[in-house]
């Protein structure tokens, strides 16, 4: 028996944090597993009793009127002493593997390791996208450019969630594997039998309130454009910051009465069973947990062409693609999923036949297999991966 940790940000909601809950879950039945947490939030996930969990040191940071190079200023320092933690933690505790999920995890991780550890680091976002014009964790796009070209070779693998992060990873001169996440087909398909409150027909939106990457506003624009061609409401499953501005962007339309929030579900698939189109308007996602679970369940799906990871799904005539920010030609889309059940029927048969390779027992297998291989390999390299 092995002991392997596993280091995430927290298991509050989001899909990383749902994968990692189902790995070291997975994982708890033939190791000794420790998950190590950078902040104490409440957990979204079942966790096995068995495992045992460690949260890092709170930091009360007051960010009010600074400006950003004072930002940046506290980011370093958080990071500091956030992988000087980590550094004692390792001293402390033997782990034959250590896996860590998020790129700034895995760079406390990497700079925290000791000699002789072995680390797997998984990395879930769009580089080019996701990081672009912001402070990730207080740190500038730069200084995760730079450090990851610094730290990654010292992990034995390096994980990517899509061949697109694959294909941007490798840009740094980070070559990396690609393990997708991992979808529970046969739970999903007994939870989306619950009753759902909708009996009316309705196009579906799942996921949190951020305009920025989400752009749920402009599925509403898109909506609103073509209200009139259409018999089905459109209804938002999640919660989110820019919730509230959703909401008054509704009213000022005045369609309350056709536009729906639901706030968040822990089962959001009894609504994708339901839904006579999913809507997928996200700008950039690493691996899209709400598209996969969409097409699991047989959803006639329209999406914006996410980067970097979209072209993994085209040409098999499954999603229903448009330009990111194409609100017109999303409107048009509403209308065809409304009004062409052949193309509906189509895209929910190919979605059926596209997901198998994203199981969860298909992924968990392949992630098993690598932590197996690192903890008993010595001294090699992570090229053979």
């Amino acid at each position: 028996m092995k002991n392997i940790a596993i280091i995430t940000h927290n298991l509050c909601l989001g899909g990383v944090q749902k994968n990692v809950s189902l790995l070291a879950n997975a994982l708890s039945s033939t190791h000794k597993v420790t998950l190590i947490l950078f902040e104490d939030k409440p957990f979204s996930y079942h966790l096995d009793s068995t495992i045992t969990v460690y949260t890092l040191s709170p930091h009360a940071l007051q960010l009010d009127n600074k400006t950003k190079e004072e930002l940046q200023n506290i980011g370093e320092v958080l990071f500091d002493a956030r992988s000087k933690e980590l550094a004692h933690l390792f001293e402390s505790h033997v782990f034959d593997v250590v896996v860590s999920f998020e790129d700034y995890n895995n760079l406390c991780t990497l700079n925290a390791l000791k000699k002789g550890m072995k680390a797997i680091v998984s990395s879930r976002v769009s580089l080019e996208h996701g990081y672009k014009n912001r402070l990730i964790h207080l740190l500038p796009p730069s200084f995760y450019k730079t450090t990851m070209q610094k730290l990654y070779p010292k992990a034995e693998c390096v994980v990517s969630v899509s061949d697109g992060v694959k294909e941007e990873l490798a840009k740094l001169g980070i070559r990396a594997k690609t393990i997708a996440n991992g979808i529970e087909l046969k739970k999903l398909q007994t939870l989306s039998q619950e009753a759902c409150a909708l009996n009316d027909e309705f196009f579906l939106h799942v996921g949190r309130f951020d305009t920025a990457q989400k752009a749920q506003h402009e599925v509403i624009e898109a909506y609103r454009s073509v209200a009139k061609e259409l018999q089905s409401a459109l209804v938002f499953v999640g919660d989110g910051k820019d919730r509230a501005k959703l909401e008054a962007l509704v009213g000022n339309y005045g369609l309350q009465k056709r536009i729906f929030f639901m706030g968040f579900d822990e089962n959001p698939y009894r609504y994708m069973q339901r839904c006579k189109g999913f809507i997928f308007s996200s700008y950039y996602e690493g691996m899209p947990n709400a598209l996969l679970e969409a097409l699991s369940l047989g959803c006639a799906v329209v999406a914006y062409k996410f980067e970097p990871s979209w072209r993994e799904f085209d040409g098999k005539e499954a999603v229903l693609f448009v330009e990111k920010g194409d609100i017109k030609e999303l409107s048009k889309a509403l209308v065809r999923l409304e009004k062409e059940p052949i193309l509906r029927e189509t895209l929910q048969k190919n979605a059926q036949c596209l997901i198998q390779k994203y199981s969860q027992e298909m992924c968990q297998k392949r992630w098993r297999e690598l932590i197996e291989t690192v903890a008993k390999k010595e001294d090699q390299s992570c090229a053979e991966f």
